[in-house]
């Protein structure tokens, strides 16, 4: 909590590719909800797009927003989902009683931005139950793009901080292993875990690429499904879980 969240979210607005990013990261996040098929799901963080916009309106859904920004935006377009409810603030400074426990808890693309991420799962473990289930994803230290830097000589280490990442004020690098390592210190048992989008080249390369008309949509959706070649090296890295019992 000691980010500056409103430089945050101007910093996030102004990415290059990131909204593209965001729409492939939305739509693995959005098939997990469907296979799931949660009746209650605690949304951290939903930048410009929360998640009420797409999911079931029989899903009660509750989205915790710290950035004043994304808080408004999310406020203009909740009319209408009777199911959904926004609170502003950061998830460790509300209480179990103020809106319950969940069948699931979703950090899409949080855990690697705050200082504490230990400490932040300790927080989502509070409203998840026996039954509940979380799905956390993160940048992938290991993605495609990352290790052709490190083989360019572009970089010294696969979990040093990029530009991008230096920009946000992101504090984590975390590969499949790391992830997976942090959640179960935090008291989870990991399911199934993987990486999703396949990413070449850097998110300015392929903002690049995209204005010039030479990476196509049809491209973009090869990437996705390339994933499943490519199991550990996705440019982002998802792992579902559930309470230690």
């Amino acid at each position: 909590m000691d980010r500056d969240i409103e430089r945050y979210a101007a910093n996030y607005s102004e990415m290059p590719f990131e909204p593209v990013q965001a729409e492939f990261r939305r739509a693995f996040v959005l098939e997990q909800i469907e296979r799931m098929a949660p009746r209650s799901i605690l949304e951290v963080g939903c930048g410009w797009n929360p998640l009420f916009m797409d999911v079931q309106s029989k899903i009660k859904i509750c989205t915790v927003e710290p950035s004043q920004q994304f808080y408004d935006h999310a406020c203009s377009l909740i009319k209408g989902h009777g199911n959904a409810r926004l609170i502003q603030g950061f998830l460790e400074e509300i209480a179990l009683e103020d809106i319950g426990a969940f069948d699931l808890v979703i950090l899409s693309g949080v855990l690697h931005e705050v200082s504490q991420p230990l400490a932040l799962l300790e927080s989502a473990k509070r409203f998840c139950s026996a039954h509940s289930q979380l799905h956390v994803n993160v940048p992938n230290a290991k993605s495609f793009h990352r290790l052709l830097a490190l083989e360019m000589g572009l970089i010294e280490s696969l979990y040093q901080l990029s530009e991008s990442q230096r920009a946000l004020e992101q504090n984590n690098t975390f590969d499949l292993d790391s992830l997976s390592a942090l959640l179960q210190e935090a008291g989870f048992v990991v399911g199934d875990a993987g990486s999703y989008f396949v990413k070449p080249f850097t998110h300015k390369q392929m903002q690049s690429l995209i204005d010039r008309e030479i990476l196509s949509r049809t491209m973009l959706d090869g990437l996705m499904r390339l994933s499943k070649y490519f199991p550990n090296n996705g440019s982002e890295v998802y792992v579902n879980a559930r309470l230690a019992l």
